[in-house]
């Protein structure tokens, strides 16, 4: 049959090809011939193939036109199965991992509940509630809506993986080699096997993917009217807080000398206790969510003590000055592990997302209460007794600040703690006014700061705003007492920066200098105080309930955009890129100066240090956050074109001195012949480098001053580098001896006195007799130490040495002698000689006798009449 196939296409084609060369002849066109007829047997063959596919497999209308030869059909056949099987096998198991909902089913109810039961407290102090009261239900929701939020994550994971499924089974059923079927499975089995077996994963996975998608909308669907009923809560509570708002400023109650115009649902007492089982949910729902967070905050407290507690003790065990250092930290090595809580709350206020308002009411007491043991050690007895004493105020009023509702007799206990508010600022002032200690200014600034709280809070609660009063009360004190333990927190952070630079060191018998320390203090005070201060006034606007309203104008200032000409541009893209740049040269600063200590106190020798090429380090920080800053303020960088077309051309008029430093300094640090640390002289200026900065260098001079030298001066002048490649240094003495001396003693006195260790023997000491001078026999002592840290002290030391020996072996040390001669006496040498008696009169002992008065009056004129006749002669 299939030999009559090919008979029947070889006379068709040969009967082709005679009917194209005769329709050739005629036209003249013999060109398209051969194709023609190429084209005519590829038909043939493919029609021939489609018959023998037709014998042996069953398939759709629409797949003929793609299927391709029977040889390569059953290899790709053979392939795509394989290749199909493992991406089925993904699918099923991308299918089958399915996410555990289960807590999902158990949340969704729970949550409900909760804002259906947390929708009636809303309408129900309404008109009594206060901020308190809304900070805790928007802490409420920020915990539900994250818990939603996640929900829609998982949610949406899964969708994306069913989509990813359903795209690759669309991508495996649209292949026309899976539609067919063998019309007899006895022919080719295993190919029959292979793509019956395909062609049911496909089916199965179908099935299931449908009925998961269905599954996952549904959880769709739930979580949806979740998301609804939350933000129908929300409106709802911002509609309150702007309620409260307006209504705080109004007067509510009557004036403090009127009769009451309120009634007393509840007492004050039964109001918080109605809110301590709320409360209560609140926080443990909050700790529960932030177990993690919370073990690793406690586990950071736990590594902080044991670095610092081995820190001190390798300090004690190695260091000579280990007094010194521990009586720098002995504000924390008392209370070490408090100390370490201390450092961390702040940081927990940081890092944590969404504290609620009791959470943060708690850790704040924690705060406050550890850091009064350290306040007992940092601040004078009266100011600590001051504190100590106005503390249960503290304790309470936070405290009874977390009822949600308001009850207007409230306003005596508010009055009270206003009082104390008032009493605690004044008293505090005074004795932070008379008496000047570390952190008294502090402790000032915050005196102001509660006495102007109280006082407006006495008097608005006399006015008949009890809301507002108690709002500015609780505030006062809280904050004061907050601002005290965040100083100590700065306090106690400096102290453990400076055990662990003192631990870290390699030298056993270097102490950080007096000026170091200050310089390290300065530089880690400022950005922790930053940090502090910016803590304290975040909790002030959030508790205030301004937060949202000055964040919100601010943005709102910041993004709005703006037209210079046809330049359109944003206050936000301007102070970012301000900011950048600040925070650049902040680090470029600070990671600057800590290298350069670092690198000193670690680095074995000078080549090993980076010494200068801190300065690229700095530079590269700088340059790095200045594209940063184009980036993100979105400014295009082809405008920087712009700026050096106008930075050359202010490098012609004024800038040459400027950009001669600079490139000065960049020649420094990759030339190195000055390094931090380095003992220098340029010119008459001589003293240790302390920084090679991008216009000047900074050098320390050995009377305690600070020169600042421009990074030009260093290559233009002659510099001498005293510990350029290693810091040893000679020593010269010039010692003058008597001419009556026996010089060979001189010199083997001299000798033995230069055997010392300190003295190298490499290149050994020289001892010379160098001149004969007017006085003396000058000799010249020449002698090496391998430091020159020591030079000036060991130079002493020989000095003396020699002094000592010298009258031990009686060598006499001349002074200068002159020999006068008097060619004629002066007339009035008498008053001269009187003189010189009287001055021996007063000198003399009081235990010699003196003679009568008649034989010192003779003699007296007797010797006058002497000096007066030798005067005439």
């Amino acid at each position: 049959m299939r030999l009559q196939k090919q008979i029947v296409s070889l006379i068709f084609s040969f009967f082709l090809i005679t009917q194209a060369q005769a329709q050739a002849q005629e036209t003249g066109d013999t060109t398209g011939i051969f194709s023609q007829v190429d084209s005519t047997i590829i038909e043939n063959q493919e029609i021939g193939t489609n018959q023998a596919i037709d014998t042996l497999f069953v398939r759709k209308q629409d797949t003929r036109q793609n299927i391709p030869k029977i040889g390569l059909l059953l290899n790709q056949i053979v392939t795509k199965s394989k290749k199909y099987a493992i991406e089925l096998g993904n699918v099923n198991l991308l299918l089958k991992a399915k996410p555990d909902f289960s807590e999902m089913d158990d949340r969704i109810p729970v949550l409900k509940n909760t804002m259906t039961e947390l929708a009636e407290v809303v309408i129900e102090y309404e008109e009594k509630g206060n901020n308190r009261f809304i900070n805790g239900i928007e802490n409420f929701l920020n915990l539900i809506e994250e818990e939603q939020q996640n929900f829609e994550d998982r949610i949406s994971k899964r969708v994306d993986d069913l989509v990813e499924a359903g795209d690759k089974l669309d991508k495996i059923r649209q292949d026309t080699i899976i539609s067919l079927t063998l019309k007899n499975s006895e022919t080719l089995p295993e190919i029959d096997r292979e793509l019956r077996s395909i062609q049911n994963k496909l089916r199965s996975l179908d099935s299931l993917l449908i009925t998961q998608e269905l599954e996952i909308a549904s959880y769709q669907s739930r979580v949806s009217d979740l998301s609804i009923q939350l933000l129908g809560l929300r409106e709802s509570v911002n509609q309150s807080e702007r309620n409260i708002q307006r209504r705080s400023w109004k007067k509510e109650i009557n004036y403090i000398w009127e009769a009451p115009s309120y009634e007393i649902e509840d007492s004050f007492l039964t109001n918080f206790i109605k809110s301590v089982p709320i409360n209560g949910s609140v926080l443990i729902r909050f700790v529960e969510k932030k177990s993690l967070f919370l073990t690793s905050s406690l586990l950071v407290v736990c590594l902080i003590y044991f670095f610092s507690k081995r820190a001190i003790k390798n300090v004690i065990a190695r260091k000579e000055f280990a007094e010194q250092i521990l009586e720098r930290i002995k504000l924390i090595q008392n209370q070490l592990f408090i100390s370490c809580i201390i450092i961390t709350i702040p940081f927990i206020f940081t890092f944590i997302e969404n504290p609620t308002i009791v959470f943060s009411s708690l850790l704040s007491l924690v705060f406050v209460t550890l850091s009064g043991w350290i306040a007992y050690q940092r601040f004078p007895k009266k100011v600590f007794w001051l504190l100590a004493i106005f503390y249960p105020v503290y304790l309470v009023a936070p405290t009874f600040g977390l009822a949600w509702g308001m009850n207007f007799d409230e306003r005596y206990f508010d009055l009270f703690v206003s009082a104390s508010g008032i009493t605690l600022a004044i008293l505090m002032y005074k004795e932070t006014d008379r008496h000047l200690f570390v952190g008294s200014r502090v402790l000032k600034a915050l005196s102001v700061f509660l006495l102007t709280f109280a006082l407006f809070s006495f008097g608005v609660n006399i006015f008949g705003r009890p809301t507002l009063a108690k709002t500015f009360s609780i505030l006062g004190v809280s904050n004061f007492y907050r601002g005290i333990g965040l100083y100590l927190f700065v306090q106690v952070f400096l102290k453990f920066v400076y055990i662990w630079l003192e631990s870290s060191k390699k030298e056993d018998d270097v102490l950080t200098s007096y000026f170091d320390f200050q310089e390290i203090q300065n530089r880690v005070e400022k950005v922790i105080s930053i940090f502090a201060i910016v803590l304290w006034f975040y909790a002030l606007t959030v508790y205030l309930g301004w937060f949202s309203t000055i964040g919100n104008s601010l943005v709102s200032f910041l993004t709005q955009p703006r037209t210079l000409g046809n330049l359109e541009y944003e206050f936000s893209t301007i102070l970012l890129f301000i900011i950048i740049l600040m925070v650049s040269f902040f680090l470029a600063n600070n990671i600057a100066y800590f290298a350069s200590v670092f690198d000193q106190k670690t680095g074995s020798s000078r080549n090993k240090r980076l010494g200068s090429s801190i300065l690229l380090i700095r530079l590269a920080i700088i340059t790095i956050g200045f594209f940063i800053a184009m980036a993100v303020a979105k400014i295009p960088l082809d405008k920087i074109t712009i700026v050096l077309g106008a930075l050359s051309v202010g490098i012609g008029f004024g800038l040459q001195t400027i950009i001669n430093n600079l490139v000065s300094g960049i020649i420094l640090a990759f030339e190195r012949p000055v390094q931090i640390g380095d003992n220098i002289q340029v010119g008459q200026l001589v003293g240790i480098v302390q920084e090679v900065g991008i216009r000047a260098s900074k050098i320390r001079a050995y009377d305690g001053s600070e020169i600042i030298l421009p990074n030009g001066d260093l290559l233009s002048q002659s510099l001498i580098n005293w510990t350029l490649s290693d810091k040893r240094r000679r020593i010269e003495l010039i010692i003058g001896v008597a001419y009556g001396s026996d010089m060979p003693t001189v010199q083997k006195v001299l000798e033995e006195v230069l055997k010392r260790d300190l003295i190298l023997k490499d290149p050994p000491a020289k001892v010379f007799m160098q001149e004969f001078g007017d006085n003396s026999v000058n000799f010249r002592l020449l002698f090496w130490v391998g430091n020159m840290d020591i030079w000036l002290d060991l130079r002493s030391e020989v000095m003396n040495d020699i002094f000592k020996a010298f009258k031990e072996n009686n060598i006499e040390i001349p002074f200068p002698q002159r020999d006068l001669y008097l060619k004629s006496v002066p007339g009035n040498l008498d008053n001269v000689i009187q003189a010189l008696e009287v001055k021996e009169a007063i000198l003399a002992p009081k235990d010699i006798k003196d003679s009568s008065t008649e034989e010192s009056t003779s003699e007296d004129e007797k010797d006058q009449k002497d000096n007066k006749k030798s005067s005439e002669e």
